[in-house]
């Protein structure tokens, strides 16, 4: 648990949860590629985490164990304002206690990770800090927030995973027309080199979610 870190580009503080493979206290001297994933607070097991966990660091250890997956850290991380942070069209939502409006803060939740929160596990755990060991993951909004992350920062991140990612925004009938699709943005301008060499995962649910 890394406690207390400091956003200046949102001015707030949140929690990071870090998982560590065993291979790290084996040998002092080894270093692991890094996924990073949102809605911390779900990410590992918890029961206190809202609508249940993913229980990453049992599976990560059990697909470790069993040989399919390399040895690797896991930074989760925590937000008190995922509706804001992890969109980036100011649109409005309702989740049925009312209208919410957004206020886009995915670029500057963006800047947060590249800029304060990757130096901050580069200089605290043995990392490999390259791109194509520095990979982004989510599910629902925490999905298109990966999404749109890893592609406009795909100097930093070489691959990234969407879990049933909120795509509708921008969509026809989603009643937020009018603002541009993860599609539109993605094919706004020729992709660069970074960008084409993105190792991207999707999937989706049979249930539409938020």
């Amino acid at each position: 648990l890394v406690e207390d870190v400091h956003s200046p580009q949102l001015d707030n503080e949140r929690s990071l949860y870090v998982y560590v493979p065993a291979a790290a206290f084996d040998d002092p001297a080894a270093t692991f590629p890094v996924l990073y994933m949102q809605d911390g607070f779900n990410v590992f097991a918890n029961p206190m985490a809202p609508f249940g966990s993913w229980e990453a660091d049992t599976s990560t250890d059990a697909l470790i164990a069993a040989g399919p997956v390399v040895p690797l850290i896991i930074v989760a991380i925590d937000t008190d304002d995922r509706m804001n942070e992890y969109l980036y069209a100011g649109i409005t939502v309702d989740l049925g206690g009312g209208p919410t409006e957004v206020t886009p803060r995915l670029p500057d939740y963006a800047d947060f990770l590249v800029d304060t929160v990757k130096p901050l596990i580069d200089s605290s755990f043995p990392t490999r800090p390259g791109r194509a060991d520095t990979g982004m993951a989510g599910s629902s909004l925490g999905g298109i927030s990966s999404l749109w992350i890893a592609w406009h920062h795909a100097q930093v991140f070489g691959r990234v995973a969407s879990f049933s990612g909120s795509y509708w925004v921008g969509q026809e009938g989603s009643g937020t027309e009018g603002h541009p699709s993860m599609q539109t943005l993605l094919q706004q301008s020729p992709p660069s080199p970074e960008q084409l060499a993105l190792k991207i995962y999707m999937d989706s649910g049979s249930v539409s979610s938020m």
